[in-house]
């Protein structure tokens, strides 16, 4: 049996592409560029008036609704004209009046290169070959090829960081396996069971804090996907860099409920400032402020699960990040919701349940790592 090569065609599994939305600001330029300039006609029955314009092109429509700011799509999109070297000259004739514009050109050795008045590239191809009969149509799609270069900034700086943590958080203390032998103290009950309320806490206010800065930075600043993608790398950067101070034994011997009730709480007031927040520069120092904070909150409670007892420790590890994936889960469905209802509506939540975090620890938190404590100290002191 013939196997079917998915990745020869553009598309994937696409059917049928019927028509394409764009939207743009003025109908003459686009009459120009579409219709005198690739050719394209204007359906004589529908849509017809100022508010939005249909054109046909073989099998396929553009639809172009009139709007104040004009769409640009990311990639390329694919076309086929009866006849390149006509097309060439009619996209000559049409330049002097798209002067001004971004609209541009060039000819290759099987097709031609356009960008359109508002930004959007086409690359028209003559029929045959892999386009079949078609002898006009918008048969294709080309996105760009390109690296995940923000994971990829993440991981060359989490990876040295990751390859540290045994050097630095070597211990001579046995790492017990679980087993039925081994029974938690009570105390110890306590202590696991708020450090998950935290992990839950803090990763329900970074779900809700990411997907409301992702949504506030492209719907509300209108910021480009590339700005986005600066934004969540500015994120994980500074919850790495702040995690790398819990390398420190200096840093560590200083951690108690005040530490971590300081850290819920100063992220909490940084997201007080949201609503002040002006441009792409201070959300991107507003998401580094909050980051830090919330970045330290799980790595302290891991540290200080397997610090005094280190039996069970594949279960609490496991417990913490199940907390932690409910709590991500939860916050970001929230987010969402929130959002439609009011553009910082995300943020003012992710502040309450930090708010909420501090207060937990300093209450409870704080006394059951003491009460958990208690036991190794009097041994100690005998």
């Amino acid at each position: 049996m013939a196997t079917y090569e998915r990745a020869s065609q553009d598309m994937g599994n696409v059917v049928s592409l019927d028509h394409l939305n764009l939207t743009i600001t003025d109908q003459q330029t686009a009459t120009l560029f579409y219709v005198v300039g690739l050719g394209f006609t204007r359906d004589p029955y529908l849509t017809v008036g100022l508010e939005n314009m249909w054109l046909n092109l073989g099998r396929q429509q553009l639809h172009l609704p009139t709007r104040p700011e004009a769409q640009t799509v990311r990639g390329r999109i694919g076309l086929v004209v009866p006849d390149l070297e006509e097309l060439d000259a009619r996209l000559g004739s049409v330049e002097p009046g798209l002067a001004g514009t971004s609209f541009a050109h060039s000819r290759g050795k099987d097709s031609i290169d356009v960008t359109g008045p508002w930004g959007n590239r086409f690359r028209c191809a003559a029929p045959g070959g892999a386009f079949g009969g078609t002898l006009m149509g918008m048969p294709a799609g080309q996105m760009p090829s390109m690296v995940n270069w923000p994971a990829l900034v993440v991981a060359s700086v989490g990876l040295p960081l990751l390859l540290a943590v045994r050097r630095c958080l070597s211990t001579t203390k046995p790492i017990l396996l679980d087993s039925g032998s081994a029974q938690m103290t009570r105390q110890r009950k306590r202590f696991v069971a708020v450090s998950m309320l935290l992990a839950l806490l803090a990763s329900f206010a970074a779900g809700t804090f990411e997907v409301g800065f992702s949504l506030f930075g492209g719907q509300t600043l209108r910021l480009p996907n590339s700005m986005i993608a600066v934004m969540f790398v500015t994120c994980s950067l500074a919850m790495l860099a702040a995690q790398a101070l819990l390398l420190l034994p200096a840093v560590r011997k200083h951690i108690d409920h005040r530490w971590v009730a300081g850290a819920f709480a100063g992220s909490a007031v940084a997201l007080g400032f949201a609503a002040l927040v002006p441009d792409a520069a201070a959300l991107g120092l507003l998401i580094a402020v909050v980051a830090t904070g919330v970045g330290m909150i799980g790595p302290v409670l891991s540290y200080e699960l397997l610090e005094g007892d280190r039996s069970f420790a594949g279960s609490l590890l496991a417990r913490q990040a199940a907390a932690g994936n409910l709590g991500q889960a939860l916050g970001s469905v929230s987010a969402g919701t929130l959002f439609g209802w009011n553009t910082f509506a995300p943020f003012w939540a992710a502040a309450a349940v930090l708010l909420l975090g501090s207060v937990a620890a300093l209450r409870w938190w704080g006394a059951a790592r003491q009460a958990e404590r208690q036991p190794e100290q009097r041994s100690f002191q005998a």
